[in-house]
């Protein structure tokens, strides 16, 4: 697993905390967490993985095969697509019609963590994302 850095990471975040030997819980990124990452615990702390279930508790859901999972639709008729390639999702940003279909990919992502997610979520939206963990 890799370093957090606390530069990218941000109030509302969730990260895997330090529990005891080899156990992580989940928690939410608070200030305080920033500063202790800046300073000298940053191996008390993990990113999450971004899984399929974590994606579903936050109001995606799954279309066509269980590895392409859609987002709700936000904004002007935009919503993001990933698809798990066995690594990480690759992330589609589209954008299309009231009819739901698809005019323009306007980005494409790779995500590895909910954090970052969460992160490009609130970036595009406004809005932070609902996590359930």
């Amino acid at each position: 697993m890799r370093e957090l850095k606390a530069s990218e990471l941000r109030v509302g975040n969730w990260v895997k905390s330090f529990i005891d030997f080899n156990e992580y819980e989940n928690h939410v990124v608070t200030p305080q967490t920033i500063e202790e990452i800046n300073k000298f615990e940053k191996h008390g702390y993990q990113p999450v993985p971004l899984t399929e279930d974590i994606l579903l508790k936050c109001g995606f859901e799954r279309i066509g095969g269980s590895a392409h999972i859609k987002s709700p639709v936000f904004g002007n008729y935009e919503w993001i697509e990933l698809d798990w390639d066995g690594d990480h999702f690759n992330v589609f940003y589209r954008q299309g019609n009231t009819e739901g279909e698809i005019d323009t990919i306007l980005q494409y992502i790779e995500l590895v963590h909910i954090h970052e997610l969460q992160n490009w979520w609130k970036v595009n939206t406004g809005e932070e994302l609902n996590v359930q963990l």
